[in-house]
Order: C-alpha cells, then structure tokens, then sequence
C-alpha cells in the first residue's frame, strides 16, 4: 500500500489546515527545504510530532536523540562521508546492535551496508531533518577537529604526560571544543571522570546536557591541556586547583575560570565561561518589575548601609551587583571592592582579590580599606560572622555597603545573619535592603505557540479567576533552542526594603515567615509573584516559576 504525502497526512489527522499547508508548499518552492522541517520552522508542528508521523509511516520506532550521551568511537565506525550522504547517525552499541538515528525513507541496501562496514547487527530509530543536522552539528564541528586527535592518541598514552604544543591534536580539540561551547551560549563547560573515560556536557541556560564522551586514552592529556591554560601544576592531581585564562573566539576575548578537583575515576575539571556583555548590562534588563525597579534604585543612592543581593550559586547575585556598580559609579565617589574572585574589570574602580596564603579576606580586606577613604565598597560575599560584623561596622560608619549572602529569600537573610551572630540591633540599624533572586528560562522566540490555561494553572495564577479564558505561552521545541522550548534566561526578583516595622521585628528576634507577612504587607512583591507575572505576559511558563522557585509555603 503506498505511502501518503505527509501533507494530505497531516491534513487527515487535523495537525495542519489547508492555507497552513499551501503556506508551507510555497516556502519550499522557493528554498527547497522539507516539507517537515518549513511546517516545524513555522511553528505549526512540533518535531516529535513529526517525527513520530513520520516513523509510523516507515513502521519503525521513533526516538529522541538530542542530548542523550553519545561515544566517539561508535561514531566512528562509519566515515563521516557516509554519515552525511546516507543520513544514517550511529548512537551506540546495545546487547549486540549498533543503533542508529536515519532519516526517511528507509533504505535497506544502506543499512545492509553499514551492517557490513561495522559487524554489528543494526537496530534503527527515525529522525526528523532538523533532528539529524543537529546531531551534525552538534558533534562533528567538535569531531572535525578531534578525529585526528583520537587517531593520534597513542602519542599521549604514556606513563607521563607528553609536552601539550600548540601544533598538536590534543590542543586543536581543546580549542575546537571551547569554541563550540561559545557557539552553543554555554555558561560552563564540565569534564566528568568515568570508568570509559571523560564525559563532556555543557550548561546552558542553567540546565547541564550532554555533549559527547572521550573513551580513546587521550584524557589525561585533555585534563593537562585544560590546567595549563588555566595556569595550574598539572603534576598535582590529588589537590584542587582553580585558575584562569584568556581566550580569542571570533575577535572577541573571552575570560575563563577553571577548577579541577581530583575523584574515584580521575580528575574532574569545570570551566566558567565569562561573557562581560552578559553581566555588564544595564538594571532594567535584569528583569525587575518597574515598580521593584524603582524601589532599587532608590536603595542604591542612599548614602550609607547595607545591600545584600541573596540567592543559591548561578542565580546572578553578581550580575546584579555589578550592574548596579556601572548604574552608579561617577569620579566624584571612591569605589572598592573585594572579591573572590575579580571575575571582571570595572573601570574607575579599585578591585583587591581575596588571596587566603596572602593572608587577604574579605573581614581584613573590608578593615584595610576602610582606610584608603571608601565611599561605596563591595565584598565579594558573607561566609562568616567575621566578614558579617565588617560590613556592618562599614555601613555603619557612613559607608554604602553591598554584598552577596547564600539564602533562599528576602525575609529569611534576617535570620541568617542573626545565625552567623550578628547582633540584632546591628542587623536593624545597619541593613536597608536585601535582594533576593533565582534565574529563569525564558521561552524560545523561534518556536513560543500560545495555549489554553487549565483550571489548576488560572488557579496558580489568579486569586480570582478571570471570567473570560487564559491565554497562556510555551515553546514546542525547535532547533534554535535544542528542542527545550527555552531560550534565555531572565531575573525574578523580591526585594525587601528595611522599615521601622521590619526593624521592630528584628529586634524581637521575630521569625522568618513573620519577618515575611510584615514585608507583604508593606508590599513587598515576592518572586512568585514576579514570576507568575512573567507566565501571565509570556515571557516563561509555570513548570519553570515553579521548578525554579517553588510555591510558598
């Protein structure tokens, strides 16, 4: 029986309407795509919708094969040539079959071929066009370049560390690598020790995916590669390290920071990409509402006391801070900071970095300039009581004071601070504001669709429900954003401003959800709230709000 056109498919099963198919038609008349990728392109079709239409059509099993961990040696056993001319994509080896992602129709001469080449038996899985050319993408731009290391290898399998030049393949992969992870908007790079070898994933948008693993001997020499960038002793395996370096991509220079740290399967390397155009921006694109905005910015120019910017690790406490430094850095004030580390240079402002063998913290960095005549001084962060009472000796002798603080809300800081020992009427005549903040995903642009709220979402979202339905957004996946519906990332934010009645409660030692009610009822915008207001204009969805900061208790 012949196959349908996937047009009058999608026609038949409601997916697509007549006008969205001649639409479709006609852009590929002109550029020649498939009909599939122009319909997924023009956000009328999700890829898995597609790919599993189109697998039915074969009778063979679709899968999804983006971000699942691939091996470069089962990639390699069919030449690149014929990856990309007979659109057949080995995955991995299971139980004895070598699986591999096709594309339709489905050619048995071509598998029967590759059952030649390999020795394997073939188990296949379907794809769709967009599918396919990320993989592509995705690996090969890496591989172009790691082929030869990997061929090369036996060069670094020695009982030492052969000499990393610049010339050799281990320091091509090493470049390509950090170059795709660029390409790719990752904010950090992880080397993971394996039994195999080094698995290698990316985070992006705050959410860690796999890239490819190395299983071919070469990773010892990665590892060293890697520290000798960063500056480090490459004989020391058993110790942590941290380091930095600089690096040219595309005429711009990017800063790195790495750390290794030694396991059960070898030595664990992470790398921070450090993009300056990302934390260098200005307050109203952080993500504040205009009306916490407003309250920020009036913190930020009073003449003394204590800012705290809190949250867990990667929610952009330091973004913030530093936004807020170029907002209100002018020649007439003296500016300092103390940091661990200087993660960026700001022009017109003194940077001391915390140097723990120096004997430098940020308590006695804080005392020593004090008496270098400081008008706005920032530490790095609040680890201990010790660093806690200078910043409050400083705010309170007439110096505006900011800094980070590891807690999970505005109202919650009080307390902590009182838990590493502060005093409280410290606490109360010193701190004017803390801002507390996560960060979230935002919806792909490429592929945002909207859809009807449910009665448990309009629920979540209104005290009173709406009488007419909920128009909310959500991102179908595409290859712009890897198929995650997410692209970007955006603030969510509360801040809460220190009044006489806040002051009060500290001073009673009251707790955190009574310090949080009297806030409210100042009105205090939490991030729920703020986040629910990103749901209701578009800008992310509910399972993100919620997957990032919670529902309040």
């Amino acid at each position: 029986m012949p196959k349908k056109p996937l047009g009058q498919l999608l026609l038949e099963t409601g997916y697509i309407t007549d006008s969205d198919l001649m639409r479709a038609l006609s852009e590929q008349k002109n550029t020649g795509a498939p009909l599939g990728q122009i319909l997924v392109e023009m956000g009328l079709l999700s890829p898995q919708v597609l790919g599993q239409l189109l697998a039915d059509q074969e009778g063979i099993t679709y899968r999804k094969v983006l971000g699942m961990p691939l091996s470069l040696e089962v990639i390699q056993l069919l030449p690149e040539e014929t990856i990309k001319d007979k659109k057949i994509f080995p995955l991995k080896i299971t139980d004895g079959f070598l699986e591999v992602a096709i594309l339709p129709p489905l050619n048995p001469l071509v598998l029967d071929n590759v059952r030649e080449i390999t020795g394997y038996k073939i188990r296949t899985y379907l794809v769709t066009d967009i599918e396919f050319q990320q993989l592509l993408n995705q690996y090969f731009n890496i591989k172009t370049t790691s082929d030869k290391t990997l061929r090369g290898a036996d060069i670094f399998v020695e009982e030492e560390v052969a000499p990393v030049t610049m010339d050799t393949p281990v320091v091509k992969f090493t470049d390509s690598l950090i170059t795709d992870a660029i390409s790719n908007n990752a904010s950090d790079i992880h080397l993971d020790p394996t039994p195999e070898g080094i698995r290698i994933r990316y985070r992006v948008d705050g959410m860690l995916s796999d890239v490819m693993n190395i299983t071919s001997g070469i990773e010892e020499a990665v590892i060293s590669r890697f520290k000798v960038l960063g500056g480090m002793d490459i004989a020391e395996k058993r110790r942590s390290q941290d380091g930095r370096f600089s690096y040219e991509v595309n005429g711009k220079i990017y800063d790195f920071r790495i750390s290794s740290t030694d396991s059960k399967h070898g030595e664990k390397i992470s790398i921070r990409i450090l993009r300056k155009a990302q934390i260098m921006i200005e307050l109203s694109r952080l993500g504040m509402p205009e009306n916490t905005l407003k309250e920020y910015e009036k913190l930020i120019i009073r003449p003394y006391g204590v800012i705290l910017a809190v949250g867990p690790t990667g929610s952009g406490k330091t973004t913030t801070l530093y936004s807020t430094f170029n907002k209100i850095s002018n020649p007439t004030k003296s500016f300092f900071t103390i940091e661990d580390p200087v993660e960026y240079e700001l022009p017109g402002i003194i940077q001391t970095q915390v140097n723990l063998k120096a004997g430098i913290t940020f308590a006695n960095g804080v005392r020593s300039v004090l008496r270098l005549d400081p008008d706005i001084i920032m530490v790095g962060e609040v680890r201990d009581a010790d660093t806690a009472k200078a910043v409050v000796e400083s705010a309170l002798t007439g110096h505006l004071v900011f800094s980070t603080l590891h807690s999970n809300d505005a109202p919650s800081t009080i307390i902590r601070l009182l838990e590493i020992g502060v005093e409280p009427f410290l606490v109360a005549s010193s701190v004017i504001g803390i801002v507390a903040q996560r960060l979230i995903r935002t919806i792909c642009p490429a592929c945002k669709e909207e859809c009807l709220a449910n009665k448990e979402e309009v629920d979540l979202l209104y005290s009173t429900p709406p009488l007419d339905s909920v128009i909310l957004w959500k991102g179908t996946g595409c290859s712009a954003c890897n198929f995650t519906g997410y692209r970007g990332r955006t603030g969510v934010f509360e801040i809460l401003t220190i009044n006489k009645s806040i002051r009060d409660a500290i001073i009673r030692k009251d707790s955190a959800s009574v310090l949080r009610q009297i806030a409210l009822n100042s009105g205090m915008t939490s991030m729920l709230e703020n986040g629910f207001g990103k749901v209701k204009s578009g800008q992310t969805t509910i399972e993100e709000i919620l997957r990032i900061v919670g529902l309040e208790e």
